[in-house]
């Protein structure tokens, strides 16, 4: 008897490796559709509320209703980006600029001499002015090629695509059904594990809602701000400012910031102010109201955990890694508080 449950063990494992060898192409978009369930179920909650009979109905129009207002704004809105991104730096006079920026006299006076020492230390010659306008073109060659235009019509981006939908689709159907049966294949006390869901559920709510939809509302306030002032790269720099309203101590302030104190530094007084008093009142003024009222007192995590998980698993997943990375952060964090509680 005994033998026999190690072989069965044995066969099990060997099972669960050559299955993850089958999904491993589509792990990508299984991931997104996994976090993007977990995030959304309340929506498919109250649909299956409506039609209480008709489970697979519900959830394929919970799925309408994600691919609706989330995927598809989603994927516009990126579009927009990086080819307002592209013909930007595409149209931009880069020479002229970095021109200018090289004439000006705080150049000049304070950063060319320690250029100059350091191409007399090390026998070098340092020609900025090359250096920037070549990685300016190289920046467009690359925006260009990751472009949604050309992504969409490949026929892994449509699989990818489709694999989503659908596995969204079995999430929301099976969703409860696999976290019991994991539940009861976990090796883990079943007071633990539905202590460590509930723990995991408040910390993305903490970190995914309360961080990331924080600095989506402030790029969308950016952006309008930028836009309303007339700057051309409105989009580019509302995504600048996501990112800045990620990292601690910068905040918000490290996107429209730059952007008010150049339309000072070129005398225009009246968009340079206005955009300085917008930025301060509410572009950083809506992190104080919109965080706290998302959280309400769930459970905190550090913004600087936030930040590591977000640019870490951007660096390491690609774009996925925003959702991901703070996923698995939550996790991690929300197994520390249980085992500091139960143990310690």
């Amino acid at each position: 008897m005994q033998n026999d449950r190690k072989s069965l063990i044995v066969l099990m494992l060997l099972l669960f490796i050559a299955s993850l060898y089958l999904i491993m192409p589509f792990w990508r978009p299984l991931t997104l559709a996994a976090i993007l369930s977990v995030l959304c179920f309340p929506i498919f909650a109250r649909i299956n509320r409506a039609m209480p009979k008709r489970p697979r109905l519900a959830a394929a129009f919970a799925t309408l209703v994600i691919f609706a207002i989330i995927i598809v704004p989603s994927g516009l809105i990126v579009t927009m980006l990086v080819n307002q991104a592209y013909s930007g730096l595409q149209d931009f006079d880069l020479r002229t600029l970095f021109s200018n920026l090289f004439s000006n006299p705080i150049y000049q006076n304070y950063l060319l001499p320690y250029v100059s020492r350091l191409e007399q230390v090390f026998n070098i010659e340092i020609n900025l002015f090359d250096i920037f306008t070549n990685l300016g073109k190289e920046a467009a060659k690359r925006v260009s090629a990751f472009s949604p235009q050309v992504l969409v019509g490949t026929a892994a981006f449509i699989l990818d695509f489709f694999v989503m939908l659908f596995s969204i689709y079995v999430f929301f159907l099976e969703g409860p059904r696999l976290i019991r049966l994991g539940i009861r294949m976990s090796p883990l006390r079943e007071t633990h594990e539905w202590r460590l869901l509930h723990q995991f559920r408040n910390m993305i709510y903490a970190s995914v809602y309360g961080y990331l939809l924080t600095s989506l509302t402030q790029a969308v306030l950016a952006t309008i701000g930028f836009a309303v002032a007339g700057v051309s790269a409105f989009l580019v720099l509302g995504t600048l400012t996501f990112f800045t309203s990620l990292i601690p101590i910068v905040g918000a302030a490290g996107g429209w910031l730059p952007v008010s104190l150049w339309f000072l530094l070129q005398g225009d007084w009246v968009r340079g102010i206005g955009l300085l008093i917008y930025g301060a009142v509410v572009i950083s003024g809506i992190d104080n109201i919109v965080k706290p009222w998302i959280i309400q007192g769930r459970t905190n995590i550090h913004p600087l955990i936030i930040f590591f998980a977000i640019f870490g698993g951007l660096m390491l997943f690609g774009p996925i890694g925003i959702l991901l990375g703070p996923v698995i952060a939550a996790l991690f964090v929300a197994t520390i508080h249980i085992y500091s509680e139960e143990f310690i």
